[in-house]
């Protein structure tokens, strides 16, 4: 807000019209570099379908994920659940790691007793996927992370991307003192190539 606020006070100075940038936060950079053919869920929705993956999951995974789960009709506990599964996913996701990821790093450890915890997680994040493409949504991270696997087809600034000419977005980046590992590449990955020397 204050970079806008200075922003028109130097346009209005200089006399200038101004036609402001679109202003985000690190966090949501991501979404603006990535372009998903589907609608990415909201935070909310993929809370309740998160729960609801973990609640319709076999009594083996779901006890190996929590000991003691909610009453079947408790979706104010479930939903808890997914919250805090959500998350979990979401700061995965920055350092481009999956539930099934953290299990394969597990076993470089001399001691790692929670690789089931996890393979349950990767079988629940499957469920929940699925459940989100019925409901013709994306989730963010997949979709980010699919971005990731084509980044030298990610569109870069200057080029045009469609038959009528659009071009994606100039990225400048301020004040920002440390990127996620998946979104710094995401953000390479549309800057324009260096000339050679």
């Amino acid at each position: 807000r204050r970079l806008l606020e200075l922003l028109v006070a130097r346009a209005d100075a200089n006399g200038r019209p101004l036609f402001p940038p679109k202003l985000v936060t690190a966090g949501a950079l991501p979404d603006i570099v990535v372009a998903s053919p589907e609608p990415l869920a909201g935070t909310t929705t993929r809370r309740v379908v998160w729960a609801e993956a973990l609640r319709s999951a076999d009594d083996d995974t779901r006890a190996r994920i929590v000991a003691h789960p909610p009453a079947p009709d408790d979706w104010a506990a479930w939903t808890a659940l997914g919250k805090v599964i959500d998350e979990l996913h979401v700061e995965l996701a920055k350092a481009e790691l999956s539930f099934a990821g953290v299990a394969a790093l597990g076993l470089t450890l001399d001691e790692f007793p929670d690789e089931a915890r996890w393979h349950a997680l990767e079988r629940v994040s499957e469920a929940y996927v699925t459940r989100l493409t019925t409901l013709g949504l994306a989730d963010p991270q997949h979709a980010r992370t699919a971005a990731l696997a084509t980044a030298p087809a990610l569109p870069r600034p200057g080029t045009a991307t469609s038959a009528d000419g659009a071009r994606p977005p100039e990225l400048v980046l301020a004040c920002v003192p440390d990127l996620a590992p998946a979104t710094r590449r995401l953000v390479e990955a549309t800057m324009p190539p260096r000339a050679s020397t």
